[in-house]
């Protein structure tokens, strides 16, 4: 494979975040699924985080010209979206009933 169509294919420096990201999306890992058990505080500040990430993918789309790496941002949007989604529907863990409950 040539250099230039080498450049097409990955737009990005080797070992670069999005480099990693965009061959492990053509790779087809397997992906383990996790179960994560967070209390509502917990919950509430993970919400926090995704949503402030979800801002700045945004703002990231708008900023970039590089049709690449505007792919590999779109990308990560829609991963932030499903874990947003996931995160919000799950239920909180143990202490979501809150002190005194039974």
């Amino acid at each position: 494979m040539s250099a230039e169509k080498k450049r097409r294919l990955w737009p990005c420096r080797k070992g670069s975040r999005t480099h990693n990201y965009l061959r492990s999306m053509t790779r087809g890992d397997k992906i383990n699924e996790v179960q994560l058990v967070l209390n509502s505080e917990e919950k509430d500040y993970l919400v926090r985080l995704l949503q402030y990430a979800l801002k700045e993918t945004r703002v990231e789309v708008h900023r970039t010209h590089t049709p690449g790496f505007r792919e590999s941002v779109l990308g990560e949007e829609s991963l932030v979206r499903k874990l947003l989604a996931k995160v919000q529907a799950g239920p909180a863990g143990p202490s979501a009933a809150g002190p005194g409950a039974t």
